[in-house]
């Protein structure tokens, strides 16, 4: 049985999505708030399927406990700081692959005056794959 973990807005559907998979167990982290979550929705968070947490503190989980682990632009916005602790608590959950999704297709650069305080431009896609699945 593989264990997944979808991290990222919008993961009441694919958690929703994934769950119709045989042989699959599926949990889910949303970041953000769910103000106008669906009954379907709220169902899977009494249930304790998806959390709702701030990914910016450690992730409650024991190392290697889900199979795969999706990202989902749920990183867009973290400052350097907190994406250098946030990445290895998603790598340490996951035993054999970690995929990050992250951006959006032909967007565009950042500008001088959305550069971090660090003088660099903010990440705008990542995209990471190891292990096999």
């Amino acid at each position: 049985m593989k264990k997944v973990l979808h991290v990222g807005p919008e993961t009441c559907s694919v958690v929703s999505q994934l769950l119709k998979q045989e042989d699959t167990e599926v949990w889910g982290i949303e970041p953000y708030e769910l103000d106008d979550a669906d009954a379907s929705c709220k169902n899977l968070v009494r249930k304790g399927i998806v959390r709702v947490a701030d990914i910016k503190f450690p992730l409650p989980y024991r190392p290697k406990t889900f199979s795969l682990v999706i990202v989902s632009d749920a990183l867009d916005y973290l400052s350097p700081k907190y994406l250098n602790k946030t990445v290895p608590q998603l790598a340490r959950v996951a035993s054999d692959g970690l995929v990050i999704l992250s951006g959006y297709p032909g967007q565009q650069r950042a500008k001088v005056s959305e550069l971090s305080k660090w003088g660099r431009p903010v990440i705008v896609k990542i995209y990471f794959i190891f292990g096999t699945y």
